[in-house]
């Protein structure tokens, strides 16, 4: 390709002199551009992949997946690469096509924060919102799941 690189660059990269295959440099992360001419540096890589999608680096439209951000825990931000949701918070599995946060961990339920929530076990409770554990349930005082 050489120093004419950047006139014919392919999607998801950038081309800069001397470039001596087109698909040598792909856009990072997160991040991609339009197929077409004055794609010479990474910042040409300038448009974030949509909330919910993953784009690898050097993507192509095609490749572009949410397979990885419909996993339950894991969310994909627009613009960055997947995410594993912190303690306290939790994506379902399938839930996170078109979401780029995690939720709050409800009363009730813990969450470690790479799954989904859980309900608290026999013997143990949580009275509040955002918590990876739970609490155990003391004294003469016994509960159901929950």
């Amino acid at each position: 390709m050489g120093a004419s690189a950047a006139a014919n660059c392919p999607e998801g990269h950038f081309c800069p002199a001397p470039t001596f295959f087109e698909y040598e440099f792909g856009c990072p992360v997160g991040k991609t551009n339009t197929a077409g001419t004055g794609h010479a540096t990474e910042a040409d890589c300038s448009t974030n992949c949509p909330a919910g999608t993953l784009c690898r680096e050097g993507a192509l439209t095609a490749e572009k997946s949410t397979a990885l951000c419909d996993a339950a825990g894991y969310v994909c931000p627009a613009g960055s690469a997947r995410t594993t949701c912190a303690p306290g918070t939790y994506t379902e599995l399938g839930s996170t096509a078109t979401s780029s946060t995690c939720t709050t961990c409800p009363v009730g339920n813990f969450c470690v924060g790479n799954g989904p929530k859980a309900q608290c076990p026999a013997g143990k409770y949580q009275d509040a919102t955002g918590q990876s554990t739970c609490k155990t349930i003391g004294g003469a005082f016994t509960s159901a799941a929950g």
